[in-house]
């Protein structure tokens, strides 16, 4: 079988994955990545998007590799995209078969299946599954018994199975094709994405991962051993000595102390490179700071989002502002870049919560503080709260269910006016010493942001916090960024402008990729250069 897969705007992991799975198992992949710059965040929303929008491009490669079935990965902020893209593929080739899995996928089927341009659902792990559906359809054979696989037949229903048992051994699986992405954009390779478990420990009522352990019935977290992921970034280092740093996407990093010891001992040895993690509060103790310090750990992102013990009970967050106390100082002793995150518009809140929490912030420090406008996801028990308090409806839900959501955190502006001034005040922090702010919040001088609240000024004070990082600060991540940055749009204006290599040059030499990266992508002949 001849499977195409569309990814836009960032490398997916679940993709590199199910390209793996398929090419071992004989079948043919292609990979179509459209740039999605019109979504990035970059540009306002109505500034050209008939310039920056690749989508007729975008069908057409899809139809060239001439597959005979596309794979969508739906979040919410790509579901209604990959429907419009989806339809349009449908229309000109009306014979080929479109399968759609992912996050979005499997908290609202039903919602998804009613776009009669998708033939196969999968809910959950696709590991399994799709393999079996592939065979099935090379065989001529039964598509609508497959566990985990809701199918459209012939007449418009849709039959619909039930979810398989989850994976258990994660080592049985491939390591991530990224040849996928990196060899369109060969900048994306500085910074290793990868993941050493599925699934979370925990079960906050905001967090997309709450309706998939609703699915599955309970929480879970399966996990790969230390070995397999070091024998992943040997491999990996090996393919692409550009890369610098790794970025670990588990939710809880830290949740297994006898694998994190382990991992402290074997990583510096066998791979050596810097990392970040996302953890929880409750989960950095004196001795995981020891054992991330050891293993090399640079970065370290956790959830805090409010400092309001009743706050804490509707998010269903388990941690103690001791324990996030304990967390930062035990974290920042150890070197590590320590983030902590926040979350503006939860129902109920003040601006007293705010500034408790600009205080107590400003007492542990932090090095950065990334603020977020509340998004309620679909099939997430924060909406209930929202739905009593007023401050969401059911009309922005159903349309949320159908990829169509103003959200800061994903696509869209998505901000909470009243809240604007609070945004920059904590994004202050990468520019203001602690101890200012907290002089400034005792006598209540940084109201006077007040007046920013009527002005939608994205991330204004994240701007030093790059520059800083770019002239070799502490770091790395804006570094990282950037070159995903330049990456994109070198592969953009390649995939806007197909026939124009003027335009293809002048690309490569604005944005031009470190000499190393140059050098060692020339020497193995990177079609992307």
């Amino acid at each position: 079988m001849h499977v195409c897969f569309v990814t836009r705007l960032t490398e997916h992991l679940g993709i590199q994955l199910l390209a793996a799975l398929l090419d071992g198992a004989g079948h043919r992949v292609d990979h179509v990545f459209d740039p999605g710059l019109e979504s990035a965040g970059l540009f306002p929303a109505d500034w050209n998007p008939g310039l920056l929008n690749t989508d007729e491009q975008t069908i057409q490669m899809i139809l060239d590799t001439g597959a005979d079935m596309v794979g969508f990965n739906l979040e919410i902020n790509t579901f209604s995209w990959s429907v419009e893209i989806a339809q349009k593929l449908k229309s000109r080739n009306p014979d080929l078969k479109i399968i759609v899995g992912g996050v979005h996928a499997t908290t609202v089927p039903d919602v998804v299946m009613e776009f009669g341009c998708f033939d196969f659902l999968c809910m959950g792990e696709g590991d399994v599954a799709f393999l079996e559906l592939l065979e099935a359809m090379d065989k001529n054979g039964d598509t609508t018994s497959i566990g985990n696989i809701h199918a459209r037949l012939p007449s418009g229903e849709i039959v619909k199975n039930p979810v398989r048992t989850l994976l258990k051994n994660l080592d049985d699986l491939p390591f991530f094709d990224k040849s996928i992405h990196y060899d369109l954009a060969p900048e994306f390779s500085r910074e290793y994405h990868t993941n050493t478990s599925r699934g979370c420990v925990y079960s906050c009522s905001f967090c997309f991962y709450q309706p998939i352990q609703k699915v599955y019935g309970s929480r879970f977290r399966n996990m790969r051993s230390v070995d397999n992921v070091c024998d992943e970034m040997e491999a990996a280092v090996k393919a692409w000595p550009s890369i610098k740093t790794v970025t670990f996407h588990d939710e809880v990093f830290t949740a297994n102390s006898r694998w994190l010891a382990e991992f402290a001992d074997k990583w510096p040895a066998r791979v050596g490179l810097p990392f970040s993690i996302i953890t929880h509060p409750e989960l950095v103790k004196e001795e995981t700071a020891h054992h991330l310090g050891k293993a090399g750990c640079a970065h370290v992102i956790m959830g805090t989002q409010t400092v309001n013990e009743k706050s804490r009970d509707m998010l269903a967050r388990t941690e103690t502002s001791e324990d996030v106390r304990r967390a930062v100082t035990s974290l920042r002793a150890q070197g590590i870049w320590t983030v902590v995150d926040h979350i503006l518009g939860i129902p109920g809140e003040t601006d007293k919560d705010q500034d408790d929490a600009l205080l107590f912030y400003s007492s542990i420090k932090p090095n950065v503080i990334k603020a977020f406008f509340l998004t309620y996801l679909p099939g997430t028990d924060i909406n209930e709260q929202g739905l009593e308090s007023g401050m969401w409806d059911l009309e922005r839900l159903k349309a949320a269910e159908r990829g169509h959501i103003d959200s800061w955190l994903f696509k869209g502006v998505g901000d909470i006016p009243e809240w604007r001034a609070y945004y920059q005040l904590f994004t202050l922090f990468t520019v203001v010493p602690p101890d200012l702010m907290h002089w400034a919040v005792t006598k209540k001088l940084h109201r006077v942001m007040k007046v920013l609240d009527p002005v939608f000024l994205p991330s204004l004070f994240l701007l030093p916090r790059v520059a800083q990082s770019l002239i070799g600060g502490e770091e790395e991540q804006p570094r990282s960024y950037v070159n995903y940055l330049q990456g994109l749009f070198r592969y953009w204006t390649k995939h806007r402008f197909p026939d124009q290599p003027q335009l293809h040059k002048a690309a490569r030499t604005l944005l031009r990729p470190s000499k190393e990266m140059r050098t060692w992508h020339a020497a193995t002949g990177s079609p992307a250069w």
